[in-house]
């Protein structure tokens, strides 16, 4: 099998992988995901609420040892000040936004591939926007999570509040 392919499919693999798996914070925590039907589904490029009136809430992350979750959360946390991106606890009545986030990592004694999913749901708890990123560590081992750092977290939060501010603001 290429290369390409093997890549492909732990990608694809990471992803599944990423929603089977539940670590809570109880500072940024809440209930899980909620289901989606497929009716509940809309694909909205820009933010229907935009700029400072855009609020956002994040569930508990799923997806990774207890430790890289707190470590991407305080990130996430530390770049949305950065960026002016308000953020709320889960059940604030401010909030326009409810974003659940999934991350997985696969690798192999060379690297390690850390991929991250947020899916973003309106006020009525309507999925309508995903931001998806990717980032590339060092050697892992048997564990693909030896391979994935704080400054790998850090990078990763970077990558979604820069997404995350530009469907904001557009």
């Amino acid at each position: 099998m290429p290369l390409a392919s093997r890549i492909a499919a732990l990608v694809l693999l990471a992803i599944v992988v990423a929603g089977c798996a539940s670590t809570e914070r109880p500072r940024l925590g809440g209930a899980g995901p909620p289901t989606i039907k497929v009716s509940q589904f809309k694909d909205l490029s820009t933010a229907p609420v935009r700029g400072n009136a855009a609020v956002f809430a994040f569930r508990p992350i799923t997806g990774a040892p207890a430790e890289m979750i707190f470590a991407l959360e305080d990130s996430l946390e530390r770049e949305a000040a950065i960026r002016r991106i308000n953020v709320a606890p889960v059940g604030d009545p401010s909030v326009t936004y409810t974003v659940q986030g999934y991350i997985s990592a696969v690798g192999d004694p060379h690297s390690a591939l850390m991929v991250y999913v947020w899916d973003i749901f309106d006020q009525n708890g309507v999925f309508i926007h995903r931001l998806t990123g990717q980032e590339v560590t060092g050697g892992s081992g048997a564990d693909p999570w030896a391979g994935v750092s704080k400054a790998t977290m850090a990078a990763a939060a970077r990558q979604t509040m820069d997404a995350m501010a530009t469907w904001v603001r557009a």
